[in-house]
């Protein structure tokens, strides 16, 4: 329980989904009903979308997937997040996160595996995205392109302004450092 007559700021990583940090505020707001709390924004929306587009691929029953590779560094927290959504849907030998094709290991697609999903974290290369794709190519696989929301421009423009109290607090160093 939080301490009465303090103000209360929830900050958040910004790689964990939307919906992960509505429902830790809401946890807090249960065990702390008196108190007001924030709704939270500031939520990186290329994590976001990602997260969503796949668990909608995943409700795609009519083409199922039957293997995941993310590509993403293993010490990012949004690429992880992408692996375990697909561990949730398939189960942890069929979820990969890899750096590069030479993480991957052909003997995972046994004759079981007919359609394999690959995506990437917000901040993985597009390079690295696209030498997985070509391993697959290469080995003569039939690629499928999907879209997900981060290719939807009303996503690709949005800005993040500073609270006024940070901006107040940024030109107040620039003075003091620069106006002597």
């Amino acid at each position: 329980i939080l301490p009465e007559g303090r103000n209360i700021t929830v900050l958040n990583q910004t790689t964990i989904s939307t919906k992960g940090v509505i429902e830790e505020v809401q946890i807090l707001r249960k065990l702390n009903p008196k108190r007001k709390i924030p709704n939270p924004a500031g939520i990186c929306y290329a994590t976001d979308n990602r997260q969503e587009s796949l668990c909608e691929l995943f409700s795609n029953t009519a083409n199922p997937i039957d293997f995941l590779i993310v590509v993403g560094s293993k010490n990012s927290h949004n690429s992880e997040e992408l692996q375990k959504i697909g561990v949730h849907f398939l189960d942890e030998e069929r979820s990969r996160l890899i750096d590069s094709p030479e993480d991957i290991d052909p003997n995972w697609f046994t004759r079981n595996i007919r359609r394999v999903g690959l995506t990437s974290g917000a901040s993985a290369l597009d390079d690295y995205t696209v030498a997985n794709l070509e391993w697959f190519w290469n080995r003569g696989s039939m690629l499928t392109f999907l879209t997900g929301k981060e290719d939807d421009q009303r996503y690709e423009d949005l800005t993040f302004p500073l609270p006024i109290e940070d901006i107040s607090r940024i030109k107040t160093y620039i003075d003091l450092k620069y106006t002597a």
